[in-house]
């Protein structure tokens, strides 16, 4: 392989067909992953593609590769009404996210972001598991996350924060407040954690008496 870094990035792949098919597939996830974003507070869609053309004249077996990489916008601004599968769409300002990419099975469809439970305290800024009335949950200081179902390996959470960043008392989590799922701590380790889907919450936030 030669790489040659510009613009543009070219490389100059030699090998089986199944070899250059595996390199150019790898680099468009990482080069879609890795992009940023054009739209300010927008989520944004990217959809890797290849167009093949011919590349040295003579050569019955060489072509070359052109990775293109269009992007759309996926939300309807920091307004629009979160459904069951999105509230972690407020962690981040204006990702990217790739269509397409292949992610591990999962037995429910479009229930949410499938997230590290290290990155997911990182980014909640919650740097420890707390119990609250029995209940673990991750709490920040403008954000909550609260595990609300389970299925097979993994653990479902729900993402709870405020609009304009202030403090977040802790919600009530008795009566009406949201029903957390009853977890052991050793339990999260070895599950899939999944940032997101939520059937129907009532959020009671205010200052206990």
């Amino acid at each position: 392989m030669k790489l040659q870094v510009g613009v543009c990035l070219w490389a100059e792949v030699q090998g089986s067909s199944d070899s250059i098919a595996e390199v150019a597939e790898q680099v468009a996830w990482l080069s879609a992953a890795l992009r940023t974003s054009e739209m300010d507070d927008e989520l944004s869609l990217c959809l890797p593609s290849i167009s093949i053309g011919p590349y040295r004249e003579g050569l019955a077996s060489s072509f070359a590769c052109t990775l293109h990489f269009p992007t759309r916008k996926a939300s309807r601004g920091p307004k629009a009404e979160v459904f069951p599968g999105q509230c972690w769409h407020k962690l981040f300002r204006n990702p990217v996210v790739v269509e397409g990419f292949p992610i591990p099975r999962r037995s429910r469809y479009g229930s949410g972001l499938e997230i590290p439970l290290n990155m997911m305290s990182r980014l909640t800024e919650s740097p420890r598991i707390h119990q609250y009335f029995g209940k673990h949950l991750l709490k920040g200081f403008s954000t909550a996350v609260f595990p609300t179902d389970t299925m097979d390996d993994a653990l479902l959470w729900h993402l709870h924060c405020t609009d304009d960043g202030s403090r977040l008392p802790y919600p009530e989590l008795e009566g009406g407040g949201i029903q957390c799922v009853d977890t052991a701590l050793d339990e999260m380790a070895s599950q899939r954690h999944i940032l997101g889907w939520c059937s129907e919450a009532s959020v009671c936030a205010g200052k206990l008496n």
